[in-house]
């Protein structure tokens, strides 16, 4: 299968019935006039908080998010354009919002080698997504979200920035391949989320690492400690083991070796702090 990029600027010439009596290649494929469809909605686990009394609102601007697209894709190309409502999720904090997305498929045309025609393909990886309220796969828990909160609250590292896209930025997200990119569209170039300075960050690691030591310090010191007649046990047996087997000529110099080596309950706990 060939991965056709949507070109809008392509002359129009064949319907697809005609194509098909055709050469099945590219310049066919290209000459398909393809149309936007809907598809259902999807609606998972809505947020509880927003009545459906209410859906109507938000499948009015979903529709006008459409309109934007098939105004800017006015007439798909080798593709068969589908989209479809999303209502799903919770809001990203207490009393906040709610979420909802607007989805969008390309379907491409292909040619199959076997039965010699034009077939529309059943799967596609070329998508358009707008997440409402909500980060989508922008700034993901799973991929973004730091193991440690800066000054008490979660934090995510901010998607690499890959170019630019008629004044935004543009990110690559972290959880996709290289192929994908998203933008952020705010109201009034507000920020959906807080930045964090290098500052914070810096002090946040330090306490960080500053209480993992304390960590390990009170777990060291309570380590309990044999007694001295239980370690000096222990030390003889030790000792016993290090000469079995020693040439004569060799024990003392074992000997030395294990005493060197040999540390205490004490001097032990204290060599880990």
């Amino acid at each position: 299968m060939k991965k056709i990029i949507p070109i809008i600027f392509c002359s129009f010439l064949l319907s697809p019935v005609n194509i098909q009596a055709q050469v099945c290649d590219t310049v066919a494929i290209m000459n398909v006039k393809g149309k936007w469809t809907t598809t259902a909605e999807n609606i998972v686990y809505p947020d509880d908080t927003f009545s459906s009394t209410q859906y109507n609102q938000l499948r009015t601007r979903l529709d006008k998010i459409a309109v934007l697209f098939k105004e800017a894709y006015p007439q798909p190309v080798g593709m068969e354009a589908s989209w479809y409502r999303s209502i799903r999720g919770n809001s990203l904090v207490e009393k906040g919002p709610v979420p909802y997305q607007f989805n969008a498929l390309y379907r491409s045309w292909y040619c199959n080698q076997n039965l010699h025609k034009l077939m529309l393909g059943t799967e596609t990886n070329t998508w358009s997504n707008v997440y409402v309220n909500d980060f989508g796969w922008f700034m993901t828990h799973q991929y973004d979200e730091l193991a440690d909160k800066i000054d008490g609250s979660v934090a995510f590292l901010l998607p690499k920035k890959n170019g630019e896209w008629k004044g935004f930025p543009l990110y690559q997200p972290s959880g996709n391949n290289t192929k994908n990119k998203a933008i952020l569209i705010t109201r009034d170039g507000q920020l959906p989320y807080k930045p964090v300075s290098r500052l914070q960050f810096l002090n946040s690691m330090k306490q960080k690492l500053a209480a993992s030591k304390k960590a390990q310090i009170d777990i060291n010191n309570k380590m309990p400690e044999r007694t001295e007649a239980e370690q000096e046990a222990a030390k003889q047996k030790g000792l016993e083991n290090a000469l079995t087997g020693a040439p004569p000529g060799r024990i003392e110099e074992r000997k030395a070796s294990f005493m060197k080596r040999y540390r205490t309950d004490h001097q032990r706990k204290e060599d880990n702090i």
